[in-house]
């Protein structure tokens, strides 16, 4: 008996561990802020935003609101945008903007012109194009949960005043600076990897106190198992069932 107790203690102590080093310290690392591959002799840099990083279970995909901020790097005024967040050279749906045009596909609610100290005037343009789904790679559905596990790739691209149209000349392609990626759901950590082609590839999955909490009451489940049906009486097993699940939370989480 005093093993069992000594045993209980130590996994609760494990708990209280994970607990500060998952929820506390590791919280730090929810959002991700990667530098892709510059582009040589941008006229244009860019930061892109994916906020609200979630997996919908309705429609089992990744989704995320995308915000691009664009700032030209000499004087101009910014007439035109195409933007991707995965650039596919096989096949790519461009998102347009144009400036006076009521039919865009992101919108520019934000927008101003600034002189730096050398008089040069830079024009800055925030676009605002909903909450868009991105593809996943590679995945564990969520019925291994919270084993589970997502992986999207993304590699955006942006093009301003290019005459050609959805980055063809490529004249005016778009320096991106940071690609910054903020989750909505806190049971989920994002970590990242690189992917052929300056690709990103992102990696969601569970916290690591989650998964492990999950397999130490599965352990102590099956213990408290074999043990009633190793020492219990034949004749009260079914009551001592009973009154094991409640206490192992089979009926709540």
């Amino acid at each position: 008996m005093r093993t069992v107790i000594k045993l209980l203690w130590l996994l609760f102590c494990l708990v209280i561990i994970l607990l500060v080093y998952d929820l506390g310290w590791k919280e730090f690392g929810d959002t991700q802020k990667i530098a892709p591959d510059p582009v040589s002799n941008a006229k244009f840099t860019g930061r892109l935003l994916l906020g609200a990083l979630k997996y919908d279970t309705l429609s089992r995909s990744i989704r995320s609101t995308e915000t691009l901020e664009i700032t030209s790097v000499a004087s101009g005024d910014i007439r035109t945008i195409s933007f991707t967040p995965r650039y596919d050279p096989d096949d790519t749906k461009w998102l347009k903007w144009t400036k006076g045009d009521t039919t865009n596909d992101c919108s520019a609610p934000a927008t101003y012109e600034v002189n730096d100290a050398k008089g040069t005037r830079h024009s800055w343009l925030q676009l605002n194009c909903g909450e868009l789904g991105l593809p996943i790679v590679r995945h564990r559905r969520e019925i291994w949960y919270p084993f589970d596990y997502y992986e999207v790739s993304i590699n955006p691209r942006a093009c301003a005043n290019d005459p050609a149209g959805a980055c063809l000349g490529g004249s005016g392609q778009i320096s991106f600076e940071s690609v910054e990626v903020e989750l909505a759901d806190q049971n989920l950590i994002v970590n990242r990897d690189s992917a052929a082609g300056g690709g990103i590839v992102l990696k969601l999955h569970r916290r690591l106190f989650v998964r492990l909490v999950s397999v130490i009451f599965l352990v102590l489940a099956l213990v408290f198992l074999v043990s009633f049906v190793a020492i219990g009486d034949a004749k009260d097993l079914l009551q001592k069932s009973i009154g094991f699940l409640p206490r192992s939370g089979v009926f709540g989480r």
